[in-house]
């Protein structure tokens, strides 16, 4: 969930989003995604029973990682799943990757400036009948946050154009 900002000085404020699956798929890849601020990037699966399955951790996030990985072999993950991304940013002089020093407070949003955390999953449902149920729930949540961020921004700055056009 967005937050107004990343105080200065703050080492370990945590970002926390997950989905659950409505189908049995298969994870083909996964695609990391946030700006200067994030030191500990998590991608998990807790499964139905109760078991974690890692799909990604970078405990040094590096923004120059930034990319596509894919899995040699699919992770197969049944129904019920429910998919967490978990990142924890560092707006301290300690953190070396932080562009501004010393730290200033940093909004969170979509330029190289703000922050933000992101955790893309390519899968492949594995009953192909299914596709259209996995594809309307995925669109369902990315709407309903993309609504609930543009809201956050704007109340933030009820000037910003870009927001109230996506929104």
């Amino acid at each position: 969930s967005p937050t107004n900002e990343i105080p200065s000085g703050k080492r370990d404020p945590v970002v926390r989003e997950s989905f659950r699956l409505p189908v049995d798929v298969n994870v083909l890849s996964v695609f990391p995604h946030a700006h200067y601020l994030c030191r500990d990037m998590q991608g998990y699966a807790l499964l139905p029973d109760g078991t974690k399955k890692w799909l990604i951790h970078i405990e040094e996030w590096d923004f120059d990682w930034q990319d596509e990985y894919r899995y040699e072999t699919p992770i197969s993950l049944p129904r019920g799943t429910e998919l967490v991304m978990r990142f924890t940013y560092d707006n301290s002089d300690q953190n070396v990757r932080n562009p501004n020093q010393p730290p200033r407070p940093v909004k969170w949003g979509p330029y190289t400036s703000d922050e933000m955390g992101e955790l893309w999953l390519q899968v492949l449902p594995r009953n192909a009948v299914e596709r259209g149920l996995l594809g309307k729930t995925a669109y369902n949540a990315d709407i309903e946050f993309r609504i609930y961020a543009n809201e956050h921004l704007l109340e933030i700055d009820p000037d910003d154009v870009d927001s109230l056009n996506h929104l």
